[in-house]
């Protein structure tokens, strides 16, 4: 939801990315609730919410690439559940290298925004 609220209010240049980024972190979602579900365990009801409220488009990029950060110690555990559910393991590994791949682009448009830049319209 994040991603898809920045793309609506950032520079064009960058909004083909977030919404793939979108994209991905969706189909992230899919499967760990797919497997949530194969493992006999019902969803959680959540509801996102996240009210886009940064300056400008660095802002936007900024808070973006600070949470794939902090979100990046979270699969830190792999080994721990790797003999009892290997097909988890290689999910969640796919997931840390897709974030290592959102945080590449993030730091690249980061690089090509201006801190200084007019806000969202």
């Amino acid at each position: 939801m994040r991603y898809r609220q920045h793309a609506e209010r950032i520079d064009p240049q960058f909004r083909d990315t977030l919404i793939r980024l979108a994209a991905e972190e969706e189909q992230h979602a899919a499967s760990i609730g797919a497997r949530i579900r194969d493992l006999g365990e019902k969803l959680p009801d959540v509801i996102p919410i996240h009210v886009a409220r940064e300056d400008n488009s660095w802002s936007y990029l900024r808070t973006d690439l600070d949470e794939e950060q902090r979100c990046r110690g979270e699969l830190s555990d792999l080994p721990a559940v790797s003999g009892d559910f290997p097909e988890i393991v290689d999910l969640l590994q796919r997931m840390d290298t897709d974030s290592q791949s959102h945080r590449a682009k993030l730091r690249e448009m980061l690089e090509r925004s201006v801190p200084q830049s007019v806000g969202p319209p």
